[in-house]
């Protein structure tokens, strides 16, 4: 399955990586990160390099779903 090509159909997808300077303020402030193995950057390289392996390697593991959905990074975000 082509992920980046269903990604790439969703307005939020490809504004989100024109966005992203990869600044770091998203893992900074992000309360998962503090206490998980999560990086909200990290996951905005991989899509933003198209990296299909790593992509399907995120989605089959947990880390994906430690994001709280608080919108933390989304409020602190300098885009």
């Amino acid at each position: 399955m082509d992920y980046f090509k269903l990604l790439s159909e969703d307005i939020r997808y490809t504004d989100g990586l024109k966005a992203c300077l990869s600044c770091g303020v998203c893992t900074a402030i992000c309360p998962a990160a503090e206490f998980f193995d999560y990086d909200p950057r990290k996951i905005m390289i991989i899509l933003q390099k198209h990296r299909e392996d790593e992509l399907v390697s995120l989605l089959k593991s947990d880390t994906i779903w430690y994001c709280g959905q608080c919108m933390s990074c989304k409020t602190r975000c300098p885009r």
